[in-house]
């Protein structure tokens, strides 16, 4: 039986609102890079559905496509949010 994913819309406003990366799990990674289903366990707070819009808009994390498969390099993920600092909750993660 499928489980249900979780729908329900969690903002994420700035970088500073969330955890940064732990490392996963070394045998979830490929050629350093890891899945969305890693993302999702390394920050928990982040619905899949965040990262799918970012990608689908074009302003997400780098990303790397090997078929239909999605991956993230962490380093650059932490960089991403990390770029996004927020001096107010106006101005749109523009520092």
């Amino acid at each position: 039986m499928r489980k249900e994913r979780d729908t329900t819309a969690r903002p994420v406003a700035c970088a500073q609102s969330v955890q940064l990366a732990a490392e996963p799990d070394a045998t979830r990674k490929i050629g350093g890079l890891v899945s969305q289903k890693t993302l999702r366990e390394v920050y928990p707070d982040i619905p899949d559905s965040y990262w799918e819009h970012k990608r689908w808009k074009g302003d997400g994390a780098p990303f790397y496509k090997r078929g239909r498969k999605v991956l993230y390099d962490l380093a650059e993920v932490d960089a991403w949010l990390r770029s996004g600092k927020c001096a107010s909750t106006s101005n749109n993660g523009m520092a």
